[in-house]
């Protein structure tokens, strides 16, 4: 019964819902920093909780919780404006590209 109930455990941590999720961006500028990754998520309206730079060409950007389908329009924007603008390539959590806004 212990093993029992340490996989049902187990299982009902696996299915708590992330509330936020990762960007991550590579062939970021040099000059981009933590702070300006930071005010540019703020003027798309997405709140950040940590940033993470693997180097100085790459970021991993947590965004923390918002409102559907609110959350997903500002982030296709916020991708949109670094690819256009900056050059960056940007993709969600497991690799997955974001993709044109619909």
């Amino acid at each position: 019964l212990a093993g029992d109930d340490a996989k049902e455990k187990d299982e009902d941590t696996d299915t708590v819902p992330m509330p936020g999720f990762t960007l991550n961006i590579s062939r970021l500028p040099s000059e981009a920093t933590d702070a300006s990754l930071r005010k540019m998520c703020h003027c798309f309206g997405l709140q950040v909780v940590r940033v993470r730079r693997p180097s100085c060409h790459e970021a991993e950007v947590l965004l923390g919780p918002s409102v559907e389908p609110e959350r997903s329009r500002r982030t296709r924007l916020f991708a949109g404006f670094l690819e256009s603008r900056a050059g960056c390539e940007v993709n969600v959590g497991g690799g997955l590209p974001l993709g044109p806004f619909a």
